[in-house]
């Protein structure tokens, strides 16, 4: 168990870069992620000679299934909540 939830509270609670480094790694995974769809939208922006309400209009459309995929698989565990469903 970390230091940090040992349970000893009279103790200095401090954690050590071991503890914090996987989730900083997931954080800078995510940062440059976005920072390489910025870059890739703008590539395909000049290069294919497209406006950026497309891009964006484009963007929504594509994003549409999984949003409502996720809404769907929400709302049906919510109404089967009492129930143990496996969501596939």
């Amino acid at each position: 168990m970390p230091r940090a939830f040992a349970g000893d509270a009279t103790c200095e609670q401090r954690l050590t870069w071991r503890e914090t480094l996987p989730p900083l790694t997931i954080y800078l995974a995510a940062g440059l992620s976005g920072v390489t769809n910025i870059v890739g939208t703008f590539f395909v922006k000049e290069h294919l000679a497209l406006s950026a309400e497309f891009i964006a209009s484009l963007g929504f459309w594509v994003s549409l299934p999984w949003t409502l995929g996720d809404l769907r698989k929400s709302l049906y565990q919510a109404s089967r909540s009492d129930q143990d469903v496996p969501l596939g």
